[in-house]
């Protein structure tokens, strides 16, 4: 039985806040259904409420209440969670392609058994040669993992880690734990990196 594994982050290493935040949801098919299911369900709802149309639903964009329902809904599910945060030391880092590899790449060394299972990761990059870019870089740091790049608008599961990476970002950037609260016992590991650490080891092992 495939286990589908969704990253997403919030922010970028050169923004200005203190934390770059990611998150992988373990799930399978039938749990990718139900992601499917809370996910159009709160496309419908705002539509009949505020006759607003929305092609894909972000955390960002999303009202008080419309975060905490998907966020119920999410740990109403058998999934697991693990958080990997960047400390970046009040330090802007170049969001370069090896950087942002570098960094989701952390976050992954947490999962503990890779067979039967496949990475989803939501789609940064739309030009063709980025995009074989990271691929290359990403495959070099994690050979033995099987990952596909897919774009969050068309993948429910991507749709749903977005609201957990969410809740993540309000616990380490605004120091808000009010949306983490709710999905918290679903967290297998929630660790901090210093980003230099990180960057030595990197080029120690390169």
């Amino acid at each position: 039985n495939m286990t589908y594994d969704y990253l997403d982050e919030s922010g970028n290493l050169s923004d200005e806040n203190y934390f770059f935040c990611v998150g992988l949801t373990f799930s399978n098919k039938k749990i990718e259904r139900e992601f499917e299911h809370i996910i159009k369900r709160s496309k419908m709802n705002l539509k009949m409420t505020k006759g607003k149309f929305i092609s894909e639903m972000k955390f960002n964009n999303s009202s008080d209440s419309l975060r905490r329902y998907i966020l119920r809904k999410i740990n109403e599910l058998d999934i697991q969670i693990i958080a990997a945060i960047i400390d970046k030391e009040g330090r802007r880092i170049k969001d370069s392609i090896s950087n942002y590899s570098l960094a989701i790449s952390q976050a992954v060394t947490e999962m503990k058994n890779k067979s039967g299972l496949i990475l989803i990761i939501d789609k940064k990059y739309t030009n063709s040669s980025q995009i074989l870019e990271f691929q290359t870089i990403f495959r070099n740091r994690q050979s033995s993992l099987l990952f596909e790049l897919r774009d969050s608008k068309s993948n429910y599961g991507l749709q749903a880690a977005d609201f957990i990476v969410g809740s993540i970002n309000y616990k380490y950037n605004r120091k808000n734990t009010s949306y983490f609260s709710i999905i918290k016992d679903k967290f297998i590991s929630e660790k901090v990196y210093k980003w230099t650490k990180i960057k030595k080891k990197d080029i120690e092992r390169a």
